[in-house]
């Protein structure tokens, strides 16, 4: 598997994850107001993860990779 199969398997991972974090928020709600940060919190770990590895890819170097 290349890097970039690898990647976009790990985005698909994170998008689901993503979206069910969001269902738990807007359609089931949460017991408190920490549990809601929490989610929130790690929904936007998640959105962030994704940005960062589009980031370092755009720079990708296959001669740089080393397994």
């Amino acid at each position: 598997m290349d890097i970039i199969a690898f990647c976009n398997r790990i985005y698909k991972v994170i998008d689901e994850k993503t979206e069910t974090i969001s269902t738990v928020v807007l359609d089931e709600g949460t017991k408190d107001f920490a549990q809601y940060q929490n989610l929130i919190g790690q929904r936007k770990s998640l959105i962030d993860l994704k940005q960062e590895i589009k980031d370092l890819l755009k720079n990708y170097d296959p001669e740089e990779f080393v397994s």
